[in-house]
């Protein structure tokens, strides 16, 4: 970019270093461990975030919403679950 003399402006930010891990409406696997027991369920993120956030996920196909650490940008892990 071409700057004038006085221009002190900053460079704008890098639109993909703002971008969140997940965007709400993503699919994700939720993780929910009791005891022994895990199972796996389908689920949609409810919010934008970041690897190691929680954020509200809904059940598909129930509609049911929980929150949730997410683990990577596809996986999370309900809250209250053994890590």
């Amino acid at each position: 970019p071409v700057h004038m003399a006085g221009d002190d402006m900053p460079p704008e930010p890098d639109a993909e270093a703002a971008k969140a891990d997940v965007a709400k409406g993503d699919a994700l696997v939720l993780v929910v461990r009791r005891g022994q027991v895990e199972v796996h369920v389908k689920a949609v993120a409810g919010a934008d975030g970041d690897v190691g956030e929680a954020i509200p996920v809904t059940l598909r196909p129930s509609g049911k919403v929980l929150r949730a650490v997410l683990l990577s940008p596809d996986r999370a892990l309900e809250e209250g679950s053994a890590p």
